[in-house]
C-alpha cells in the first residue's frame, strides 16, 4: 500500500496542480531532484504564460522538459499517443521550438533568468 501511495504522489506531482498535492502528501524523505523539479515547474509555468499554453500543454511541457518521451507521456496521462503529438506540435509552435532539446534549453534559460 505504501508503494502505491508513493506512486500516486509522484503521478500527482506530474500534474499541473502537482506542487500542491506533493506538499500535502506524506513523504518519508525528499528526493534529491525535488528542488530541480520545482524549478522546472516554475519555469514551465512562466513559459506557458508567455506562450499562451493550455493547462494540458503546460503539463506536457513540464514532462518534455524533464526528458520524457511522447509514448511515456501518453501512458502516464492515459491519453492517445496521437493526442500527445498534437499537444507537442502546439507547444512547439507557441514557444517557437523545433525539438525537445530546444524545449529543454528554453526551460533551462528560464530557470537561469529566475
Amino acid at each position: 500500500a505504501e508503494v502505491s501511495a508513493a506512486a500516486a504522489g509522484v503521478a500527482a506531482a506530474e500534474g499541473a496542480a502537482g506542487a500542491a498535492s506533493a506538499a500535502t502528501a506524506p513523504m518519508a524523505e525528499a528526493s534529491p531532484g525535488d528542488g530541480t523539479r520545482a524549478a522546472i515547474e516554475r519555469s514551465c509555468g512562466a513559459l506557458a504564460r508567455k506562450g499562451g499554453l493550455t493547462g494540458r500543454e503546460t503539463e506536457i511541457l513540464a514532462m518534455l522538459a524533464r526528458g520524457r518521451s511522447a509514448p511515456f507521456i501518453a501512458q502516464e496521462l492515459v491519453i492517445s499517443p496521437n493526442t500527445v503529438k498534437t499537444h507537442v506540435k502546439h507547444i512547439y509552435a507557441k514557444l517557437g521550438a523545433h525539438s525537445q532539446q530546444e524545449i529543454i534549453d528554453l526551460v533551462d534559460g528560464q530557470c537561469a533568468a529566475e
